[in-house]
């Protein structure tokens, strides 16, 4: 792995040039009024473009962490792992400006950026359920 810049920002790169970047929903309480949702989008430890965002949804939160990926590495012209046919991805992959591959992760597998984009996806939840009970 090897770390490359593209415009202001340092990104780990595998040896094909992908940027490495993890990506992860949360829910809790689908399908309820107290329904919270959740993603993370990981680039490394510290990293500026790190995110979280949050609101009442399904299980829909994964694919929107990694359009939310897919729309920051395209920003930036880097190249992102995986691709995924659904609506929201297929928008920012129309312009086919950058190459996507796309790798599973199995759950709670000890790789640093699963576990680091899944915490961050749940700390999302928890502000979004907070924000809810805040209104």
């Amino acid at each position: 792995m090897k770390l490359e810049k593209y415009c202001i920002y340092n990104f780990h790169q595998n040896e094909d040039g992908f940027v490495y970047v993890y990506t992860d929903g949360s829910w809790e309480g689908n399908g309820t009024a107290a329904a919270c949702a959740g993603l993370g989008v990981y680039f490394g430890e510290g990293h500026t473009l790190n995110a979280v965002s949050g609101r009442a949804t399904n299980n829909c939160r994964k694919f929107q962490a990694a359009a939310l990926a897919i729309r920051l590495a395209k920003q930036q012209g880097i190249t992102v792992k995986n691709q995924v046919d659904v609506e929201e991805l297929d928008r920012e992959l129309a312009d086919k400006s950058i190459k996507i591959k796309w790798s599973h992760v199995d759950v709670d597998c000890g790789i640093l950026g699963n576990e680091r984009a899944d915490a961050l996806a749940r700390e999302s939840s928890a502000i979004f359920r907070r924000q809810k009970v805040n209104r």
